[in-house]
């Protein structure tokens, strides 16, 4: 928590010393609703870049990780094989270079990027590396006999996944990125105690809760960004007109 409030802080500065740096360029003072201005103008930015206008980043990695889930939930029903965890692997196969390609197509480059946007990128790749590091660790336990350990990948996605959406959503002021994030966290603090009690409900429900988790993180929100961006796409068109 000091540690976003340190640098949300830091961002709030960054922000009035380019509201002072405007300010000197046009060589008169900025009104408060000016600077009110300014502030709005600079979040929406942020907020446009993050989520490439549209919310589809944020579709294509909620259906992506839900597909997964449901794949690997099918094919484990009918295998009966824990091997069947390393069809998790499909979500960073598929979805890294999808994804590098839609920020392409996207049309956000160009922009100086504030404080904010190379925060929550910092805060991504930060996601993404421990993504990778849990998983090695799963894998080499699993040559080692104990295929099980791939349940630390479930508590990864619930709570570090979760952690990361709701930060996010704080910092852009998206309430559902907030809430979904909550819900997963919450999910995963369920999975979690039912696997440390070895309660018969984490059979039951840990996959439930994933794709439920998954769709309040992403596609929830991915589509509510969709059709705000298509709202202000008509109001645009309508005030045009």
């Amino acid at each position: 928590c000091r540690f976003v409030l340190r640098n949300i802080k830091q961002a709030e500065g960054e922000i009035w010393q380019n509201i002072k740096n405007n300010s000197m360029k046009n060589e008169q003072p900025m009104t408060g609703r000016e600077s009110l201005e300014l502030i709005s103008a600079m979040i929406v930015d942020t907020r446009r870049r993050y989520h490439f206008e549209d919310g589809r980043l944020h579709l294509f990695w909620g259906y992506l990780d839900i597909a997964v889930a449901l794949l690997v939930w099918g094919v484990a029903y009918f295998t009966q094989s824990v091997w069947v965890n390393l069809l998790w692997w499909l979500i960073p196969v598929v979805g890294i270079p999808v994804s590098r390609l839609l920020s392409r197509k996207s049309g956000s480059k160009g922009y100086a990027l504030s404080y904010t946007d190379r925060m929550i990128s910092s805060m991504w790749r930060y996601v993404g590396f421990l993504s990778f590091a849990f998983a090695l660790i799963c894998l080499l336990f699993s040559f080692g006999g104990h295929p099980q350990v791939w349940m630390l990948m479930f508590f990864y996605s619930f709570l570090v996944v979760g952690m990361g959406t709701a930060v996010v959503g704080l910092l852009l002021d998206y309430r559902s990125m907030l809430y979904g994030g909550g819900f997963s966290i919450l999910a995963g603090a369920f999975v979690l105690t039912a696997t440390i009690a070895e309660s018969p409900l984490l059979e039951v429900w840990a996959m439930p809760l994933f794709i439920a988790s998954h769709a309040a993180m992403f596609v929830i929100p991915g589509h509510l960004i969709y059709a705000d961006t298509r709202r202000r796409a008509q109001n645009k068109t309508a005030g045009d007109a």
